[in-house]
């Protein structure tokens, strides 16, 4: 897997575990991603944010 892909991966799966959370008691966590410029970072975040904006 490109190592851009698992980072969307990441984004888009954690966009989806977010609002498990609270039903389950957990506590919420956040990640802080780094890395050169044109990496996708911002991509990814964008991805993640889309996922979860169109399920509500």
């Amino acid at each position: 897997m490109h190592r851009q892909s698992g980072t969307i991966v990441c984004c888009f799966s954690t966009a989806f575990v977010a609002p498990l959370l609270e039903p389950l008691g957990a506590e919420g966590f956040g990640f802080h991603y780094q890395g050169k410029s044109s990496s996708g970072k911002s991509a990814a975040a964008y991805v993640g944010f889309v996922s979860l904006r169109q399920r509500q």
